[in-house]
């Protein structure tokens, strides 16, 4: 499974219900904590803690904490897939810093 084809392999509602949390802001804090690790912040009826390790496109591991049971891969999965996806996270300590240095 990959960062281009994940839709295939996951049930089309979630993938649906998980494209809409990606439009709609749902996730945040996604943060490259390594060159192949990403983690963020899902809002749901909680906050849930999403990790992805990914080898290149290939989405090599993941997990959330939210207690969805219907499969491997929930709606927070989903829209952080598309959020690395699309490029939209932050690289960690050298973003923090870069705005700290535009503050000045």
């Amino acid at each position: 499974m990959t960062l281009t084809n994940f839709e295939g392999f996951v049930e089309a509602k979630i993938v649906e219900r998980g494209y809409d949390y990606y439009k709609r802001g749902r996730v945040a804090r996604v943060e490259k904590v390594s060159e192949n690790e990403f983690s963020a912040v899902a809002f749901g009826g909680d906050d849930y803690e999403v990790y992805v390790k990914t080898d290149g496109e290939r989405i090599v591991e993941y997990e959330c904490d939210c207690p969805y049971d219907w499969g491997d891969i929930c709606k927070h999965l989903v829209a952080v897939f598309y959020q690395i996806r699309y490029g939209n996270f932050s690289t960690g300590a050298s973003d923090r810093f870069q705005k700290i240095l535009e503050d000045l």
